[in-house]
């Protein structure tokens, strides 16, 4: 596993040479991943973002498909948040704020 400040540390090294890369960062930032795009395939990362691709033909249908399954926080959680955030713009303390609650969700390969 690698340590946010690594990972973050390879972002800007990345980032400076203009070497286009992937990153996706947990909600508790315990596994962030930073990988460069030439090397996403090999990591079994398929993309096709605007018309650009790392793959050359249709990816096959042994590849699994992804589920992501959502589980809402409990309404009394969320409404204590939003109440939190609310008395927050009222006092002025801010102008744009998000309300992030622990993610109750998952992400399995069928």
């Amino acid at each position: 596993m690698n340590s946010p400040d690594s990972v973050f540390e390879k972002m800007n090294i990345m980032g400076s040479r203009g070497v286009p890369f992937l990153f996706m960062i947990d909600f508790a930032c315990l596994e962030p991943i930073a990988i460069p795009l030439n090397e996403a395939a090999e990591q079994g990362i398929l993309f096709d973002v605007r018309g650009i691709i790392n793959y050359d033909s249709e990816p096959t249908s042994n590849m699994k498909a992804l589920i992501f399954e959502k589980f809402p926080v409990d309404f009394a959680q969320y409404r204590k948040a939003f109440e939190i955030a609310m008395e927050s713009l009222r006092f002025g303390n801010s102008y744009l704020l998000n309300s992030l609650l622990p993610p109750l969700s998952g992400l399995t390969a069928a």
